[in-house]
């Protein structure tokens, strides 16, 4: 029997346990994640209003079910198993850990309680396991998000969806409670660049008209295009971005809501600069106002002379996620970690025997959830091309690993775990009309494992 380990319970790992499955059927294949609960992204970074979206979780759950595939959940490589403990463990390593680090704000004058990171936010109404329920105050009328991204427009969603529709869907109960209560009245998305550039999609930049009780206010200026941008616009890749053109020219039109409870605006060409306080000690954001100079698709922004103000109370920064290089891998990790054809290549370019990259730690935070099908189809042919040439793993030592890892006082999440909490967040959501209630406190869920685990060892019968 040959096992290889991918880090990784997300998206790629998944797809890329199913590519080696299918090729062989005679390989193990063992995931490895940090959080107890598989799917990343699907779980934990799709807005809980998207339901639809988390549609591949359903493939996984049958990847994972496949004779062969074991997932072992809540084990960090660093803290529970070094990278080299692994390496010298199985034949071959699947890097898929995705981007685990974010593109931070430098603000000047603004406290941490001011300035939090879109990852954040979307792992405190996601459910990620031990972000405390606390986390975000919404009980702060002015919040401003930076980025013109769609992980910018679903934060900026959730803070505006009236919270009944909210509370028919996965979002954690911690994000709930606060969201009953919130107090956020104006939302402000903020652009570096023009509409033409901004990179949501107009599905998701439609939907935000579309919120019950809320007005959206685009200031007619930001739509008024230079050549260069109209070059852009016109051109035959500029469909999405004629139709939210199209759509914002709409909100322009039909600015006039006066029953409304909440005002979401659109900015563009700006960037903050700092943050500053009123005489009643409020924040007030200062930005720069930018201009595009250049050539159509080779535009850079240059900062004017013109600066505004906002009421800020909390800002939210969405200006990007990045590769981290896993402990005990010293790389540079721009966008990705550096690779060919999914093989990690050393400081000398010379790929590393028998570790290989998928899925965003391989290209960068970029694509859609199916666009990691592909990539780590790619990486998992080149495994298999490597397949006689992979390191020999010491004897006995996957017996020494797994034996430790389920020795200690918290041992790995296996998947008739995981089915065990699927089946009971499902059942607690469907009574109350949800599609599940997650787990998203630690010393609980391990609460409910240790109950079933022991249940399951008394009803095991005795030799």
């Amino acid at each position: 029997m040959t096992a290889v380990a991918i880090v990784g319970a997300g998206p790629a790992g998944f797809y890329a346990a199913e590519a080696l499955k299918l090729a062989d059927q005679t390989l193990e294949v063992h995931l490895y994640d940090r959080y107890p609960m598989p799917f990343g992204l699907t779980r934990f970074g799709i807005a809980p209003d998207h339901q639809r979206l988390k549609a591949p979780a359903q493939l996984f759950q049958r990847t994972g079910a496949m004779p062969g595939v074991r997932f072992f959940g809540g084990v960090e490589i660093g803290r529970d198993v070094s990278l080299d403990g692994l390496r010298s463990t199985y034949p071959a390593v699947l890097l898929a850990h995705g981007a685990q680090a974010d593109e931070r704000l430098m603000l000047n004058g603004a406290t941490a309680a001011e300035v939090r990171t879109a990852r954040e936010m979307v792992a405190w109404y996601n459910g990620v396991p031990d972000v405390p329920a606390d986390d975000f105050n919404l009980q702060r009328p002015h919040v401003v998000i930076i980025g013109n991204g769609n992980v910018a427009i679903d934060i900026a969603r959730v803070l505006c969806r009236p919270v009944s529709e909210l509370a028919a869907t996965d979002i954690s109960d911690r994000a709930l409670l606060e969201l009953r209560k919130s107090q956020v009245r104006q939302v402000h998305l903020i652009g570096r660049r023009g509409p033409v550039q901004a990179r949501f999609t107009t599905r998701e930049l439609r939907e935000l008209g579309e919120l019950p009780g809320v007005a959206v206010r685009v200031e007619p200026q930001y739509l008024e295009l230079g050549a260069a941008c109209q070059t852009e616009l016109d051109h035959h890749s500029g469909e999405q971005a004629r139709r939210n053109m199209d759509l914002m020219r709409d909100w322009v039109v039909r600015q006039s809501h006066l029953d409304s409870q909440r005002e979401l605006h659109l900015h563009f060409g700006l960037v903050p600069e700092a943050m500053e306080r009123d005489a009643y000690g409020h924040g007030q954001l200062l930005l720069r106002r930018m201009r595009l100079v250049g050539e159509p698709f080779a535009q850079r922004s240059e900062p004017t002379d013109e600066r505004i103000r906002l009421r800020c109370d909390l800002l939210i920064s969405s200006i990007g996620f990045r590769v981290a290089s896993i402990p005990g891998l010293d790389l540079s990790c721009t966008p990705g970690l550096p690779h060919a054809e999914g093989r990690v290549l050393d400081t000398q370019g010379l790929p590393i025997p028998g570790l290989y990259v998928a899925g965003w730690a391989k290209r960068g935070p970029s694509g859609v959830l199916g666009t990691n099908r592909a990539c780590a189809q790619d990486t998992v042919q080149s495994m298999l091309a490597d397949r006689s040439h992979w390191p020999l793993p010491e004897s006995g030592a996957l017996k020494r690993l797994l034996d430790r890892l389920f020795a200690s006082d918290t041992p790995p999440v296996a998947w008739e775990d995981w089915l065990h909490l699927d089946h009971l967040e499902t059942e607690i959501g469907r009574a109350d009309g949800r599609p599940r209630i997650k787990f998203d406190d630690m010393r609980k869920l391990h609460e409910v494992l240790r109950a079933y685990r022991s249940s399951k060892a008394s009803a095991a019968p005795s030799e």
